[in-house]
């Protein structure tokens, strides 16, 4: 073999070596956000991957500058009760308790630290803490706009994981299986 072959058989070696070194970190980057936020594909899809995670990077960020605080047992027990009361509520007007629920989220949101006012960023915090929670949340308040008896129980039980999770009753996965499993 000639010299210039194995000049050119280093090159491209290093060059494989580099490329492997540095792009792994990209597409490891992607396969993180994917597993870690199931609205990853949501914000993909509304413009391009890379928008889509320096979106979930600064979320991260933005959610390491909060000061959250964990609810008191009095307090969960006052929001466990405000909750069951609206569940109670379904059987009478089930628009109104899902209206409700989604309300009460919004307010347990608020008393754990998360900003008051712009509901999308809000929940955009809150998905870097309960990313499984927030998308099944997402999806649950799709389902409640739908108005049909059986969406709105699905959009409750959507409701109902995420407001477990966040007053610490229950992990989300359990009630959101039934919310997404009926939508696909």
């Amino acid at each position: 073999m000639s010299a210039a072959i194995i000049a050119v058989i280093v090159v491209v070696v290093v060059l494989v070596v580099a490329a492997a070194v540095l792009f792994p970190q990209a597409g490891g980057r992607r396969a993180r956000l994917r597993r870690k936020y199931g609205e990853y594909d949501r914000l993909a899809e509304r413009g391009d991957a890379r928008a889509a995670e320096q979106e979930l990077e600064e979320r991260e960020q933005a959610r390491r500058e909060l000061k959250l605080r964990r609810l008191a047992e009095p307090e969960q027990a006052r929001l466990k009760q405000a909750w069951s009361s609206v569940e109670e509520h379904f059987v009478d007007d089930p628009r109104q308790a899902a209206e409700q629920a989604d309300q009460m989220i919004g307010r347990v949101l608020t008393e754990l630290g998360y900003p008051e006012g712009d509901t999308d960023r809000q929940l955009a915090l809150a998905s870097v803490d309960h990313p499984q929670a927030v998308f099944a949340y997402r999806t649950a308040h799709e389902l409640a706009g739908s108005g049909d008896t059986e969406a709105l129980r699905r959009a409750m039980l959507g409701f109902r994981g995420f407001f477990g999770e966040l007053v610490g009753t229950r992990r989300a996965e359990s009630a959101q299986r039934p919310a997404l499993a009926q939508r696909r």
